[in-house]
């Protein structure tokens, strides 16, 4: 838990002081990544977390257990 939130830290201040497109989308979706683990693991619930951008598919899909539950294969 720890070590997620270091990255949620981490990312959210790249997230500040970039201004580069790239940057700022890959620190977004490692900031959601972040995000969705440490709200699964703390309500226990299955978070799923998903960005899109006007025009495009998406960019970012993704669903988060909590550390009891094993993800489905």
């Amino acid at each position: 838990m720890i070590a997620t939130k270091r990255k949620l830290i981490e990312q959210a201040n790249l997230l500040a002081t970039t201004n580069d497109a790239t940057t700022t989308l890959t620190a977004c979706a490692a900031l959601l990544d972040a995000a969705g683990t440490i709200m699964s693991n703390l309500t226990g619930e299955i978070v799923r977390v998903r960005m899109t951008a006007e025009g495009q598919a998406d960019v970012l899909d993704m669903v988060k257990y909590p550390v009891s539950v094993r993800a489905p294969h």
